[in-house]
């Protein structure tokens, strides 16, 4: 933003937790919840907390030792005088917003690994995802700890060679069978550290949940430490996906289909997340698979489920996944629109 413009953020917090907002270059905190208040311009920080960055997209505060990252979800106009939701910036346009946190559902071979290692190769090279989704383009770490490292190669080779993209020029760095441990305190570091490395906000990509629990059973109300491992992420300023396998799936209508009941866990590995996406095989001669997004607490534009298919050639040397559906909410959207620019005051 401008350094003369005046404007007010809010951010959205669970209640009894500091409500952020800034007036030119003061701050106020509150505890009031979530409702929208104007600070007073003299107003300074409550004791031993500071905001450090704040922009449409991102607002920082240090509270001690502590960092905590609030996506902010309105603005208050110097033009007009009046409160406007704050644009999302999308890393898949309307699909995954930027910094935010999402899991991969599906049943066993239900095409999981083919759509997320399409989705690097995409981020990485700025093409559009499913030839449809724009991309805002990124680095991309992928760690796979459940495919095995020859068969991971072959697959994402065929993928960059189905896309066309020479992963060798671009930001896309891939770990397989690194024995990456969520409670392990040094392994998390590392990827912390690996992140902050990273300019932009670098998508992280990890297959599977399983894998790197190292044998972690959900309690019925359990959370830690896969909650806290996805704020850590966020918070190092990255875009995280998480794949997790869920159960057989009954044979129901895709509309009617309760993922939240089938993934291992139950509710409480969804509930660790931004939003979830639903991925199942669909029982016909060509390979066809169906996405459903699981809309949470970020607000996404595509809500409701679509089909992409499978191409491949007789040989097998390359692969890719296309889009079958005609997604009308993604017309006539300008692209300042979708990838807004981040204007630090």
């Amino acid at each position: 933003m401008p350094k003369n413009m005046w404007y007010c953020l809010v951010v959205q917090a669970p209640p009894n937790t500091p409500l952020l907002c800034g007036w030119r270059r003061n701050w106020a905190l509150s505890t009031s919840g979530c409702r929208i208040r104007r600070p007073k311009p003299a107003t300074a920080p409550t004791s031993g907390c500071r905001a450090t960055r704040l922009s449409r997209t991102r607002a920082e505060l240090w509270c001690g030792s502590f960092l905590t990252v609030f996506r902010p979800v309105a603005y208050l106009s110097h033009k007009t005088s009046m409160w406007r939701w704050a644009m999302t910036r999308w890393l898949v346009q309307g699909l995954i917003p930027s910094g935010s946190s999402l899991v991969l559902l599906g049943e066993i071979h239900s095409g999981k690994a083919w759509l997320v290692e399409q989705l690097a190769v995409c981020v990485a090279s700025g093409r559009d995802f499913l030839d449809t989704f724009r991309v805002d383009q990124q680095h991309v770490i992928l760690i796979d700890e459940d495919s095995g490292t020859s068969s991971f190669k072959r697959r994402f080779g065929r993928l960059a060679m189905g896309l066309n993209i020479d992963l060798t020029k671009v930001p896309v760095e891939a770990y397989s069978k690194s024995g990456f441990l969520l409670y392990e305190p040094e392994r998390r570091g590392w990827l912390r550290e690996l992140i902050k490395k990273k300019r932009g906000t670098p998508l992280v990509i990890i297959d599977n949940l399983e894998r790197i629990m190292g044998g972690w059973e959900f309690g019925e109300s359990e959370q830690a430490p896969l909650s806290d491992f996805c704020h850590e992420l966020r918070n190092a300023g990255a875009t995280l996906l998480i794949v997790h396998q869920t159960g057989p799936r009954r044979q129901v209508r895709v509309e009617d289909w309760d993922v939240h009941k089938e993934a291992y866990g139950f509710t409480t590995v969804v509930e660790c997340f931004d939003f979830a996406i639903a991925m199942f095989r669909v029982p016909t001669a060509q390979t066809r698979f169906v996405i459903k997004p699981i809309p949470r607490e970020s607000r996404v534009k595509i809500s409701r489920p679509f089909t992409v298919a499978l191409q491949e050639d007789e040989a097998q040397t390359w692969a890719r996944l296309v889009l079958e559906d005609d997604m009308v909410e993604l017309k006539g959207i300008r692209s300042s629109d979708v990838l807004p620019k981040v204007v630090e005051s």
